[in-house]
């Protein structure tokens, strides 16, 4: 990749967003979003360029990134799996459903703790969408539909 420039739309919604923020730290996650949504992961030149929109280390951009496990700091053309861990995913057989991932060769699979949907469980984030009260099955429904991926 030789080099990344922020969208005219991305930079509209930057300028919005530094109005609508009480500061340009607070701008970190939504700009992240931005950056992975744009190429699928964070590259170290996005980040920089990130960084000189808000006038900012790099390095916060890093930090903060490297914090959450739904950011990703290399490319992959497999689909990415986030599978819950929490009580109530393992109680309703989330174990099953790892089990059953880790088998398939499609799939960055990496499991992580609660995301949040605890009376829909089990439940995972595959390439960031929700998908809720999950079997095997419905996984790969899911898995098998590219469209909805």
């Amino acid at each position: 990749m030789s080099g990344y420039t922020f969208s005219a739309e991305n930079l509209k919604e930057i300028d919005k967003l530094l109005k609508r923020y009480p500061s340009k730290e607070a701008l970190t996650l939504p700009i992240l979003w931005m950056v992975q949504n744009d190429l699928g992961y964070l590259s170290n030149i996005a980040l920089r360029e990130a960084s000189k929109i808000l006038d900012m280390p790099t390095s916060h951009f890093y930090s903060v990134a490297s914090f959450y496990t739904m950011f990703k700091f290399k490319k992959s053309e497999k689909v990415f799996v986030e599978l819950c861990k929490s009580l109530s995913c393992e109680l309703n057989n989330s174990d099953e459903l790892y089990e059953y991932l880790k088998t398939r060769d499609d799939i960055e699979l990496v499991r992580v703790e609660c995301l949040g949907s605890c009376g829909s469980s089990p439940m995972c984030a595959i390439n960031g969408k929700y998908h809720e009260n999950l079997n095997i099955k419905k996984l790969d429904t899911i898995l098998g539909d590219k469209d909805a991926l």
